[in-house]
Parts: C-alpha cells; structure tokens; sequence
C-alpha cells in the first residue's frame, strides 16, 4: 500500500439518524489531479424545512467553501427514485468555482437564482411547499 497523493484526502460525517432526520457531509480535499476534483457535500433531511431558510442554506455552503475552497460544493437529498433501484440525487443548492465543472453524474441540479460568491457560481433553488 502507498499513499497516492495527487487524489488528496476525504472524511464523512453522519448523524446516524433514521432517514427522515438523517444527514452527512463528505469531503474530498486536497487532490491536485484533473480528474478527482475537490468537493464537498451535504445530504440534507427528508424535510428540508428543518434547515429554516434559503438563507441558511447559503450560510451552511459558504462556510464550507471558505474552509474547504472546492471544485464545487453541494446540498442536496438522494432518493431511490429509478426502476432499478439507483439513486437520484436532487441538488438544492450547488457552487461551482470559476472555470469548475459541476458533479457529471445524471443528478438534478438547481434550478434558480445564481450569484457570483467566493470566486464561482451559487445557485440555490428555491423552497416549494413539498420542501416543508
């Protein structure tokens, strides 16, 4: 075994909750390969409305690009949603740093109000009444 250092380093948290109060954050840093990017994650509740705003939601994805300075950053909730069982995760809010390329996986990116913050692309889709 030997450490491959251009693929940096990760850890994940979980609050190992049942799944409508289950939430984690992964982080992928310090990689300096083109093809492993740096990135942050964070699955969110079933009910989003436990977070309280779209205000919190940028708070809690620009303390976590300051700290962590990603490729791209994201909130989001994962659901079993295909006829064979994949997972589909449905974005609430992405960052993108400039000249960064979001997550290129068939997930469901935000639709909504973009802002230039921290040197990229925030994009946060608004709340529905599903969310709350």
């Amino acid at each position: 075994r030997r450490i491959i250092e251009e693929l940096g380093y990760s850890v994940g948290y979980w609050n190992k909750q049942p799944e409508a109060a289950s939430c984690s954050v992964y982080v992928s840093c310090g990689g300096y390969s083109e093809r492993v990017p740096n990135y942050v994650e964070i699955d969110l509740p079933e009910r989003q409305s436990i977070i309280g705003s779209q205000e919190k939601i940028r708070q809690m994805i620009l303390i976590h690009v300051k700290a962590w300075e990603p490729d791209w950053a994201s909130l989001y909730r994962c659901e079993r949603s295909t006829p064979d069982g994949n997972l589909v995760c449905i974005h609430r809010a992405l960052y993108v740093r400039r000249g960064g390329k979001p997550p290129d996986r068939g997930d469901v990116l935000p639709v909504g109000p973009t802002e230039i913050v921290e040197g990229g692309r925030l994009t946060i889709q608004p709340f529905t009444e599903e969310d709350m």
